[in-house]
């Protein structure tokens, strides 16, 4: 549960995660007969490790905070054929890439645990059935898939207002933060609504990729407040963005960057940023062994900070 409201503005949940998901690969260029001709970057890549973890803190009575870490893969499973199946793969395709998340409840609002939940599995859905696999990433591929995270977004907006008036919520439609990254190696790829964040780290350091949808937040880009007051402002967790049920469609925040070996990426909700500052968080991705190792000390110190809400963090590291 997030300790936010919204301004005009978040599933008990069917759980997507075990408390800790850890996946590590290696992409190989193994290009299958059927496959094609593939982007080379997309076909060699780097090892990737990637984690995440969540908690309840040290005040919350429920976790409605939710993350996902997934690896997507393009393959046909073949069951029966008159060739000879030595010359092919029973798997034939390639690994399209990664696919991480995470979602916080709305607590201003009732079934903030159902809208986080609906989020990620109408994301898992949608990604699944719906959206097309890429099989290069030129401009145009670049655009298209953009536009299909956008329309996953609607489609997930839609299916919370579906769940909650299946269970009977009234008015009070629930809402949520959600921060994706889709990264296609190198291109990386950032939908955001809300005041989770995601972070690169880069050469040491530690770069916020997104902006917080807040109402403080806006004040200070506005001139209205100085950065210095946001910490201690009464509406700086008063979102002015959301995926919720009842409101017109949420401001979709778009980030692409070209992915380096050695970089990071952090995503996590504001329990842990309110807790920890960039310092802090910049030190422990660069002294951890591991994402496994590092969302857990970083929950770790964000509850010894207090742990006032929900706490959540996934991270992907690229290496050689």
């Amino acid at each position: 549960m997030s300790n936010h409201t919204a301004s005009d503005a978040a599933l008990p949940t069917a759980r997507l995660h075990a408390e800790e998901s850890v996946k590590t690969m290696k992409v190989r260029r193994e290009p299958s007969p059927a496959q094609g001709q593939h982007d080379a970057a997309t076909a060699a890549g780097p090892t990737i490790d990637a984690a995440g973890a969540t908690d309840i803190g040290c005040v919350r009575e429920r976790n409605e905070d939710q993350f996902l870490v997934a690896e997507l893969d393009r393959s046909l499973l073949i069951r029966d054929t008159s060739l000879d199946v030595e010359s092919y793969a029973s798997h034939v395709g390639g690994r399209q890439g990664w696919l991480l998340a995470v979602a916080d409840g709305i607590g201003g609002r009732a079934g903030g645990d159902i809208a986080s939940s609906a989020a990620l599995s109408s994301l898992i859905h949608y990604v699944t059935f719906t959206m097309p696999w890429l099989v290069q990433m030129d401009e145009d591929a670049r655009q298209g898939l953009t536009s299909e995270l956008e329309h996953m977004l609607e489609h997930c907006q839609a299916r919370i207002e579906r769940i909650a008036r299946r269970r009977g919520l009234g008015d009070s439609l629930p809402g949520t933060t959600l921060t994706l990254a889709y990264i296609i190696w190198p291109f990386l790829h950032v939908m955001h609504v809300g005041d989770s964040r995601c972070y690169l780290m880069r050469d040491g350091r530690i770069e916020p990729l997104t902006h917080d949808h807040t109402v403080a937040q806006r004040l200070v880009e506005r001139a209205v407040m100085r950065p210095e007051e946001l910490a201690d402002s009464p509406f700086r967790n008063v979102l002015d963005n959301a995926i919720a049920g009842g409101m017109q469609p949420p401001r979709i925040e778009v980030q692409r960057r070209q992915l380096m070996l050695g970089d990071q990426v952090l995503l996590c909700t504001d329990g842990l940023t309110d807790e920890l500052d960039g310092s802090v968080i910049q030190q422990i991705l660069a002294s951890e062994s591991s994402a496994s190792s590092s969302c857990k000390r970083l929950i770790e110190l964000a509850r010894e900070a207090g742990g006032h809400d929900n706490i959540t963090a996934v991270v992907a590291r690229f290496h050689d």
